[in-house]
């Protein structure tokens, strides 16, 4: 049975490390600080695969995923016996412009769907099937399945150093011990190319990977009110959750890991929130039942890094499935099945080469290609 290394503990790595089990694999997973408890926790939970503010080479990857839920879902619940269950079907978009596609609808349709509706004459207005789920729901139930398929799962517990030897074993030193391993997946989220060292095994420059701050929160519904229907624009988003909660997201700030909860930013949501639906006009303060933040992990292109860097292709047992910024929930199932395909030497079920590492290959880096020492160390931590 060949040993796998995870390290990195958000929804992305322990989706991926159920993946690994269920072929064969002996999987050991070490998170920095708690697991499920940074992006993964922080998330709204739309499964929007169709989402027009979507980079259009996501859409594949978006789709196969989105796919794959249901399965994914009825193996948690096997697992954990927790039931994650969908806390709304639809999603009313609002886009600039006039987008091309199949579930265009009028504006006047639109209105009439959701009553209070706010729509300018130069938006358009789509009507999305379109799930999503409570993140917080979807957290309990892994971390179940986790335990009971018998994966290991170290919190508490950075990597402090990794190294290679010449026959590909990869260990990773921690205050906790050593840890040997036939293979390394990397899903360390916006924690993936922080003070990386240019001789790093992990071979992510600093700057691939960048920490996007979200800023959201919880509120009643305004009385007389039954939204039940996800709204979203460019700018902001509106998701029913039980007992009559919305929540509304999200700021994207370039604050680093700075977790800061900001007035401004929570009054900024609530005048977006407003010019989308009437009815958030009158909210109040004290409606408000929770206000957090969470950090996105951003790449330039705004998608993934899926796979080997160079300097690895010749024994790829160094994979990095990270940078899913704002589409983690989304993404996991579609992200670990490819990441088992790819690790036991599969052909993978869509093309993945617009999410390689090697898109980051840039004329401005040109010893990118040759940043790792299969036989150094860093002192980076994961």
């Amino acid at each position: 049975m060949q040993r796998v290394v995870i390290a990195g503990a958000g929804i992305i790595g322990l989706a991926t490390a159920l993946e690994l089990t269920s072929r064969g694999y002996q999987v050991t997973v070490l998170e920095r600080g708690k697991a499920l408890r940074e992006a993964s926790w922080a998330a709204a939970g739309m499964l929007a695969a169709e989402d027009p503010e979507n980079p259009p080479a996501l859409a594949e990857l978006a789709l196969f995923s989105r796919a794959l839920y249901p399965a994914f879902l009825a193996r948690l619940e096997e697992l954990s016996g927790i039931h994650v269950p969908p806390r709304t079907s639809h999603t009313l978009q609002v886009a600039d412009g006039t987008p091309a596609a199949a579930s265009l609808i009028s504006n006047d349709e639109a209105k009439r769907r959701i009553p209070g509706l706010q729509i300018a004459a130069s938006q358009a207005a789509l009507w999305l099937e379109e799930q999503s789920l409570d993140p917080r729901d979807l957290c309990r139930a892994l971390a179940g399945a986790v335990q009971a398929a018998g994966i290991e799962l170290i919190e508490d517990t950075a990597v402090e150093s990794s190294s290679r030897n010449s026959d590909g074993e990869v260990t990773l030193v921690t205050p906790k011990g050593r840890y040997q391993a036939d293979a390394l997946i990397v899903t360390t989220g916006a924690w993936g190319a922080s003070a990386r060292d240019s001789a790093s095994l992990h071979c992510l420059p600093a700057g691939w990977i960048k920490p996007r701050k979200g800023q959201m929160l919880r509120l009643r519904q305004p009385e007389g009110t039954a939204l039940t229907t996800v709204l979203r624009s460019p700018s902001i988003y509106i998701v029913p959750r039980a007992n009559r909660s919305l929540i509304v997201g999200a700021t994207v700030e370039d604050a680093g890991f700075d977790r800061t909860i900001h007035e401004d930013a929570t009054e900024w949501l609530l005048q977006e929130a407003a010019r989308l639906w009437w009815p958030m006009v009158g909210v109040t303060r004290e409606q408000i039942e929770e206000v957090w933040t969470g950090t996105r992990p951003a790449t330039p292109d705004a998608l993934p890094i899926l796979g080997s860097v160079p300097c690895h292709e010749s024994r790829p047992n160094v994979l990095f499935a990270t940078g899913h910024y704002r589409n983690g929930i989304l993404l996991a199932p579609g992200t670990a099945r490819i990441m088992g395909q790819l690790l036991i030497g599969e052909d993978v079920d869509i093309d993945v080469t617009v999410f390689s590492p090697h898109r980051m290959m840039t004329s401005s880096e040109p010893d990118a290609s040759n940043r790792c020492c299969h036989d150094k160390q860093t002192s980076a931590a994961l």
